[in-house]
Formats: structure tokens, C-alpha cells, sequence
């Protein structure tokens, strides 16, 4: 009986022969391997194989995985690492591929050999391939404050997409905050939102009325115009007297 094996390819010529016959075996590679020798029988590295039958003999053919360049990359490259990196795995062998962000990038997702954003494992295919990382560079947006008259604010620069910024208003003395116009703010301060786009945040600020009393000292002696009452601070009033003797203007803070 002549026996014949073998993994990664087949093998011809089997079977029952009378001694002495001569027999041929031959082997034939499967996609993604390579004949790599027989053993047994006395045969060699060479296929076929050529001998005459004078015993039970087993003859297996060797055969071995071929090896496949993998080109595994980052898409744009600063956007990320991809490992392993390129280089040659053995066919049907199961690559597990992971990749890592850098900052000011997102991943979206895997091509050529693995899909989507998941786990990336890769059965080695005949002739190799690529494994691709794709990445996208979050953009920069600009946040401009700007403060009215009457106090300042603070928080304007470069952020990248989605940074949360905090817009606080600073009233100068005689003034009160108004509230904010511009992006997401109104009248609370500070105004804390997410960025995702170019945005110019203004203060508001309102002068303070306070209290300007004005008489006559002594009363008989004359009359001021106007008279005594509130008004916004840093204003100017003119003041005008009728037949007077003395006069005496105070400014005091609203209680």
C-alpha cells in the first residue's frame, strides 16, 4: 500500500500496487502555501516523486504558509499609530490590529482589511493587503469677547472644537453688569458653553444712578435747578441758580 498526506495542499498516486510497481506522487500547493518537501518514502524536496513500490510506505507532502505584506498605516500620518506596524504575517494567521489617537485628531474608523470603529482582527489573505487608521483633525475655532463700556471681560482665544470656555464680566466701580449678547449668553455671568464655532461674546454694562442733592443754603437765599433727585453715574448736570446767596451740591450713593 502506498499512503499520502498532507496539509496546505494535496497529494496524488495513493493506493494499492503490486511490488515492484513504479509509482509517481505528486504534490500541489494550495493558495497561500508552498510545497516545501516530501518525507518519507524516500523521497526528497523534489515533486513529483518517482520510485518503485516494494513495501508498505507512507510518503507525506510538506507544505508551508507563505508569507504577506501587511501595510498598516495612520490616515492622515499625524493623526495617529496604528500596531503592529507594516510588515509581513504568515497566511491564515489572525493579526489582532489597535490603533491610538494623538491630540487634536478623532478616529473614525478602520479601512482596507477591517471596517468600522470596533476590534480590527485580521485573517492573513493571499497577497497580503492594508489596514488603514483613519483619523480627522478637530477644528480650531476663535472666541472673541469684547467688554463695553464699563467693565471687562475675560476667557477670548483659539480653542479647539467643543472646549468648554467660561466668559466671566467684571464691572468697573459706578457700573452694573447687564448681561452678555453674543453666542449662547444672556444675563448670567459667568457664561460657561461648548464651542463649535467662530463666536464674539460682548459684556454689557450699566452706569448706576445715584443720588445728586441740591438746595439752597439758606433756603430764602435762592433756588437751584434742577433740583435734588437720581441720576446715571458719570453724567454731567448743570446746575443753575436764582438769586444765590450760597449754594451746595452732594453726591451720595443710592442706600
Amino acid at each position: 500500500d502506498l499512503t499520502v498526506a498532507g496539509t496546505g495542499g494535496s497529494v496524488s498516486a495513493g493506493g494499492t500496487y503490486p511490488s515492484g510497481t513504479q509509482v509517481t506522487v505528486t504534490a500541489t500547493a494550495n493558495a497561500g502555501y508552498t510545497f516545501s518537501g516530501f518525507t518519507g518514502g524516500g523521497c526528497g524536496a523534489s515533486s513529483p516523486c518517482v520510485f518503485n513500490l516494494t513495501a508498505d510506505t507512507t510518503v507525506t507532502a510538506n507544505f508551508t504558509a507563505n508569507p504577506y505584506y501587511i501595510n498598516s498605516y495612520a490616515d492622515p500620518a499625524p493623526g495617529g499609530n496604528v500596531t503592529p506596524g507594516p510588515g509581513f504575517q504568515t497566511f491564515g494567521a489572525t493579526v489582532a490590529y489597535t490603533q491610538t489617537t494623538n491630540a487634536g485628531y478623532v478616529f473614525t474608523g478602520w479601512s482596507g482589511l477591517c471596517s468600522g470603529t470596533g476590534a480590527c482582527n485580521v485573517v492573513v489573505p493571499v497577497g497580503g493587503g492594508s489596514v488603514v487608521a483613519n483619523y480627522t483633525a478637530i477644528p480650531n475655532y476663535t472666541l472673541t469677547t469684547v467688554a463695553g463700556t464699563g467693565g471687562t471681560v475675560s476667557a477670548g482665544g483659539t480653542y479647539q472644537s467643543g472646549t468648554q470656555v467660561t466668559v466671566t464680566a467684571t464691572a468697573n466701580a459706578g457700573y452694573t453688569f447687564s448681561g452678555f449678547t453674543g453666542g449662547p449668553c444672556g444675563g448670567t455671568n459667568p457664561c460657561v458653553f461648548n464651542l463649535t464655532a467662530n463666536t464674539t461674546v460682548t459684556a454689557n454694562f450699566t452706569p448706576n444712578n445715584y443720588y445728586l442733592n441740591t438746595y439752597a443754603d439758606p433756603a430764602p437765599g435762592g433756588t437751584v435747578t434742577p433740583g435734588a433727585g437720581f441720576h446715571p453715574y458719570g453724567s454731567t448736570v448743570d446746575r443753575k441758580s436764582t438769586r444765590l446767596n450760597s449754594s451746595h451740591v452732594a453726591l451720595s450713593r443710592m442706600p
